[in-house]
C-alpha cells in the first residue's frame, strides 16, 4: 500500500513537525507502506471517513484507535498519522470549493 508520501512530508515540514516526530511518523508511515495488509486497513479508514466527505469522525475515530492498539502504536500518534493523511484530500479539495491553498495551511495549525 502507497500513500503520497510527498504530502504526508509536506504538511510536517509546514507544520514544523520536530525531527523526532517526522521520524516517528515516517517510521510508521513506512511500517504500514511495507505491509499491504495493514497499509490496506489503515487507508480503508481514511476513506472511510474521507469519502464521499469528510464526515463519521466519532464513528472512524475508535476504529482508528482500535487499529492502533492491534497495530501496537500509541493512540494519539495513529491518530495524528490519519489526519495528516485525510488532510492530502482535503487540501485538494479546497481550491475545489474556492478556498485558498493559504487557508488551507492556516487551518492545518489546528493540527
Amino acid at each position: 500500500m502507497k500513500f503520497n508520501n510527498e504530502h504526508f512530508k509536506l504538511m510536517m515540514e509546514k507544520l514544523e513537525f520536530p525531527a523526532v516526530a517526522v521520524e516517528t511518523f515516517t517510521y510508521i508511515n513506512d511500517m504500514l507502506e511495507r505491509d499491504n495488509a495493514w497499509g490496506s486497513r489503515f487507508k480503508a479508514l481514511i476513506d472511510e471517513y474521507m469519502y464521499p466527505e469528510a464526515d463519521g469522525l466519532e464513528v472512524v475515530l475508535p476504529k482508528v484507535d482500535a487499529f492502533a492498539d492491534e497495530f501496537e502504536i500509541d493512540r494519539r500518534t495513529m491518530n495524528l498519522l490519519f489526519f495528516l493523511h485525510c488532510a492530502e484530500i482535503m487540501h485538494q479539495r479546497y481550491p475545489e470549493a474556492g478556498i485558498s491553498d493559504e487557508y488551507f495551511w492556516e487551518s492545518a495549525k489546528d493540527f
